[in-house]
């Protein structure tokens, strides 16, 4: 189901619900600010020859509307640690920024 309308994003983003807060910080070194953030952290299964090794994933999701000029190289700080956006891809609607953290 698509995410139709600003309410339902709004709902979707409420960090009573789903969302956490973060602080975003441009790597342009623009001022920061206070976005939630919905956090994923499933393993990620990387291939060794015939092994395979568990590794921690990090991916987040963010309204565009909260950072619409989100790049790789800005950095969020979600619980007092920081960590590296990288590979921000835009939903089709341009309403919902997906990206993978990287812990500095």
């Amino acid at each position: 189901m698509a995410v139709e309308s600003a309410a339902d994003l709004a709902a979707l983003f409420s960090t009573a619900d789903f969302a956490e807060a973060a602080t975003y910080l441009p790597a342009t070194g623009a001022a920061a600010s206070s976005v939630p953030v919905i956090v994923s952290r499933p393993d990620q299964i990387i291939g060794l020859g015939q092994m395979g090794v568990r590794s921690p994933a990090i991916s987040a999701r963010m309204r565009v509307s909260d950072a619409p000029s989100l790049r790789a190289g800005d950095v969020l700080q979600l619980a007092g640690v920081a960590y590296r956006v990288a590979a921000p891809l835009a939903d089709v609607t341009r309403s919902i920024w997906t990206f993978d953290l990287q812990e500095e």
